[in-house]
């Protein structure tokens, strides 16, 4: 018996959707693609996957008997690409780099820009987005995370710096207002807060001190310094910013990682670049 594999694909999908024309959407082809591709595996294996009504496309007893295999083999399919990928990254000396907005144009991009003018044979790619990419499935070669210490069996940990955050006011506010010096004197001033913190500022009791949800730290950086708000930023976001008065620090403190899979560990690249990000934040 021989079939095409992509075909697969599309069972698959329909599998999924129950239609091909959802399936198709999902797949970036026309419906009627999808639709010859289905009849096509049919075909070849000699099966009715589906039965076709008003309603979409109603998987057999025979499509259901298959289902598990098909998608175990839609995830190896995943699992090859992600690491293919990864490969021809290494081949032609590229490297993904993934980090979120900030960090990204206050630390990296200086330190990429030196380091491109050394090795300028090494690409460099860089996912600006808050999103954790998993490093252990090559969706990214390299992070750069600010919090407690990534969790992987298989990831190469090394810390860059301390992170520690405090409440900072701009020092118009400050000399119009005052500046809070703890939590309690906090409640009476109106805050700008990420949406990440937003737990702990409920459970400080000051939600209803809270004039803006922003979700990012540039934002909160923007609020402060137009002294309309109060917030909390990491120590780092403030380096250089004259307008900009400290309140007080807040308790325990995180830290940027630089993390990178096992596999990478005696990639000389990687090695060189985490030898640049270290200067760029000691």
């Amino acid at each position: 018996m021989t079939f095409d594999w992509n075909d697969l694909r599309y069972f698959a999908a329909v599998l999924e959707h129950g239609s091909t024309a959802r399936a198709a959407r999902e797949l970036g082809v026309e419906q009627t693609t999808c639709a010859r591709r289905i009849a096509a595996l049919e075909a070849a294996l000699g099966l009715e996957l589906f039965a076709r009504g008003p309603t979409g496309y109603t998987p057999t007893p025979a499509a259901l008997a298959l289902r598990l295999s098909a998608e175990g083999v839609a995830a190896q399919v995943a699992v090859f690409a992600r690491e293919a990928d990864t490969a021809t990254r290494r081949a032609v000396r590229r490297l993904r780099i993934t980090t979120d907005e900030f960090v990204a144009q206050n630390q990296l991009a200086p330190a990429l820009s030196r380091f491109v003018a050394a090795y300028p044979d090494i690409q460099i790619e860089v996912d600006a987005s808050s999103t954790v990419r998993d490093l252990e499935a090559g969706e990214a070669d390299v992070a750069v995370r600010a919090g407690p210490p990534p969790e992987g069996a298989s990831l190469i940990r090394r810390k860059l710096r301390d992170d520690p955050w405090g409440v900072y006011c701009s020092t118009s506010y400050a000399a119009a207002n005052g500046a809070p010096g703890d939590f309690a004197e906090l409640a009476s001033h109106p805050m700008v807060a990420h949406d990440a913190a937003m737990p702990a500022v409920r459970q400080l009791g000051l939600e209803h001190t809270v004039r803006q949800v922003v979700n990012s730290l540039g934002a909160v950086l923007a609020m402060v310094r137009s002294g309309a708000c109060v917030g909390a930023l990491p120590q780092l976001a403030t380096l250089g910013v004259t307008d900009l008065q400290l309140c007080f620090m807040t308790p325990g403190s995180d830290a940027i990682w630089l993390v990178y899979p096992e596999r990478l560990r005696r990639a000389p690249e990687v090695k060189t670049l985490a030898g640049f990000l270290a200067d760029a934040f000691r």
